[in-house]
C-alpha cells in the first residue's frame, strides 16, 4: 500500500525506476512505477535543452491495469513535453539482455 503525506503526494519508494541522462549536456528523464492494490502508477521528472518539470505522484492521479499500459501512458505524456525523445524513451525500456525468448 502506498504512503502519501498530508498534502496528497506519495512518500512510498517506487516499484520500478527507469533512468537516462545524455552524455553531453544535462537532458535527463527519470520515469518512477508505483504497485498498489494490482494497479499501476507513474510519475516522471525531465529536464530538455533549456525546459523541464518534475510531477510526483499523487492521490488523484491516472492508474493502469497493467504496467504496459502505464508504460505506454508515460512515453505518450513525455513525448508531447519533448517530441526528439521517441528514440530514447523505445530503447529506455529495453532490457539490457533483449529479449531472450524471440
Amino acid at each position: 500500500m502506498l504512503n502519501y503525506n498530508e498534502c496528497g503526494v506519495c512518500i512510498a519508494p517506487p516499484y520500478k525506476t527507469f533512468e537516462w541522462k545524455s552524455k553531453k549536456n544535462y537532458d535527463h528523464v527519470v520515469i518512477d512505477f508505483y504497485l498498489d492494490n494490482s494497479m499501476f502508477y507513474y510519475c516522471f521528472d525531465y529536464m530538455y535543452k533549456n525546459r523541464g518539470h518534475s510531477f510526483s505522484l499523487s492521490l488523484h492521479d491516472e492508474y493502469f491495469p497493467s504496467f504496459e499500459a502505464a508504460k505506454e501512458s508515460a512515453i505518450k505524456e513525455i513525448l508531447q513535453c519533448c517530441k526528439g525523445w521517441e528514440k530514447m524513451l523505445n530503447e529506455l525500456f529495453i532490457p539490457v539482455q533483449g529479449n531472450l525468448f524471440t
